[in-house]
């Protein structure tokens, strides 16, 4: 990042930076530069302090309810189920918990995990030829989705499968589903 101080610097005839190749970069003066940092993320680094110095704005965006998880993913989706996204939006909310009290690094789990889940339980239930996404193809979808992002680890994957899964969804069926995959 520091590279690109003398671009965040602001306007002026220092506003440039030179590449290996020679060429020159020069800023424009309507140009924004905007970027984001995810401070949780095992080897995010920290920004130098000369990066921090340049910015002019820093906003900490908190990470997003369970209603806003639910909103956008029923958006983005069409998931027609309520009840069902609701408790997927909420069984997502309390798996990122558990890994950060677990420390279960390596993996995700969060809004775009949220959508894969919901998407591919659409896809799920069509190929099962419902007519309304079921728990059933929830948890299947869930298994080839958020469950399998959630860390790379193997041990830590069946952690939250038990920990907390298994405490949204009726593990009889959930180790049904698991058997026949």
């Amino acid at each position: 990042m520091e590279a690109l101080n003398p671009l965040l610097a602001g306007g002026g005839k220092d506003s440039f930076i030179k590449l290996p190749t020679g060429e020159v970069i020069t800023r424009h003066p309507d140009c924004v530069i905007a970027f984001t940092v995810n401070r949780e993320y095992e080897d995010c680094n920290d920004l130098q302090e000369a990066v921090y110095s340049r910015i002019n704005l820093i906003k900490q965006i908190p990470e997003p309810t369970e209603d806003e998880l639910f909103t956008r993913t029923k958006a983005q989706t069409g998931f027609d189920n309520t009840a069902l996204l609701k408790k997927m939006a909420k069984c997502v909310v309390d798996i990122h918990q558990y890994c950060r009290e677990k420390d279960i690094t390596g993996g995700v789990c969060g809004p775009r995990e949220l959508i894969d889940w919901a998407q591919d339980s659409i896809l799920e239930s069509e190929d099962r030829g419902e007519d309304k996404v079921s728990e059933k193809a929830v948890i299947a979808a869930a298994l080839e989705t958020v469950l399998e992002k959630v860390a790379q680890n193997e041990d830590d994957i069946e952690d939250v499968i038990a920990g907390v899964f298994n405490k949204h969804f009726s593990p009889s069926t959930v180790n049904s589903i698991r058997q026949k995959k």
